[in-house]
């Protein structure tokens, strides 16, 4: 793992701006802290962070943001009614069937060899529509990997990524910035004190950072914001058949 992996990440633009992004984020409170102290004293710390950026550090945050975006989507979608692509494939509440219509008849034109569900079929067996509409997004999204041709799905699609993943995140998010704004204030206390000698613009931009993430987490980071990005992504995907 280490720098290789790392820059394999970076490298890609999906696991930049879904996975590496939320996961610096997420952990500036700890990042800005370290900098802070690097460019002050005492020096053994500077080989201490090199450490622990070669030894993957950096990485393995990123696939834990991945892993915890991941691991509440299930319950996240559940609570939406469902992934917002399987609700523009259904009849059900749909607000205009005539799309919908459109939808799966391209779907059987694109897709012959899978079962898309009618009307009649959906109303008497929703849930194993719902299956039959989730194999049939599952195909789009293969047929659909291709960055260069279909970008403004990839775009759409690393818009919810990086949304999700920090929703994710939102609760060590908060703790995080919570304890680096609790040890920002007692750093500045030994510094008033003469005890350590740390840089006080450094020490406040760090609190300021702080502040900033418990608001964002607090009030901006909320299932609503993540699901208007999944909308978005859901639309894009399912307009994708229009040039399949």
């Amino acid at each position: 793992m280490g720098f290789d992996a790392f820059f394999k990440d970076l490298a890609d633009p999906y696991s930049r701006r879904a996975r590496l992004y939320p996961g610096l984020i997420v952990t500036l409170p700890i990042s800005i802290l370290a900098i802070v102290l690097v460019t002050t004293k005492p020096t053994w710390w500077s080989a201490v962070v090199v450490l622990l950026g070669a030894s993957g550090a950096s990485y393995l945050g990123s696939q834990l943001v991945r892993s915890a975006g991941r691991g509440k989507q299930a319950a996240l979608w559940a609570s939406w009614g469902g992934a917002p692509t399987t609700q523009l494939l259904r009849f059900r509440d749909a607000p205009n069937r005539v799309s919908v219509q459109r939808r799966h008849a391209q779907l059987t034109r694109v897709f012959p060899d899978l079962v898309i569900p009618d009307e009649t079929s959906e109303s008497a067996e929703p849930a194993a529509a719902d299956q039959h509409y989730e194999v049939a997004i599952k195909a789009l999204i293969e047929r659909t990997r291709d960055s260069q041709r279909f970008d403004r799905v990839f775009d759409e699609n690393c818009q919810y990524g990086f949304r999700r993943n920090l929703w994710g995140c939102r609760t060590i998010a908060i703790w995080l910035a919570g304890v680096g704004l609790a040890v920002t204030a007692g750093l500045g206390a030994l510094q008033a004190t003469d005890v350590l000698n740390i840089s006080i613009l450094g020490l406040g931009l760090s609190g300021g950072i702080d502040v900033l993430l418990l608001i964002v987490f607090g009030a901006a980071v909320r299932s609503n914001w993540v699901r208007e990005a999944g909308e978005a992504y859901a639309e894009r995907l399912v307009g994708s058949l229009e040039t399949l």
